[in-house]
């Protein structure tokens, strides 16, 4: 009852079944959880994978609509600067009227 579980022959080393059928689970089992680990790191791999190209889509976007605004932006600004020039024509001319009157008054 007492076997060694390992013995050296002639033949090479015999293995006792105890520890031959330990070794082959040991293997086997490890094999399955490199595999499952494997896996998963793949898979995580992969997710990372499509969320990096759906951040890099959704900065283009962005990208075109800072443009977008940028541009509308300059176009405001223009606009205030026609309206503040025609502004200033006004002043300009109701000074003007203002002074010919009071020349006129004399």
């Amino acid at each position: 009852m007492n076997k060694p579980m390992i013995e050296q022959s002639e033949r090479g080393v015999t293995l006792n079944k105890t520890l031959a059928w330990s070794i082959l689970v040991a293997l086997v089992s490890g094999g399955i959880w490199l595999g499952t680990v494997v896996t998963e790191a793949k898979n995580g791999l992969e997710t990372l994978s499509e969320r990096d190209a759906e951040n890099r889509q959704d900065i283009a976007t962005n990208r075109r609509d800072i443009a977008k605004l940028r541009s509308s932006n300059a176009r405001i600004d223009q606009r205030l600067l026609n309206i503040e020039t025609g502004v200033q024509r006004a002043e300009d001319s109701i000074a003007e009227i203002l002074r010919y009157l009071r020349e006129g008054d004399q």
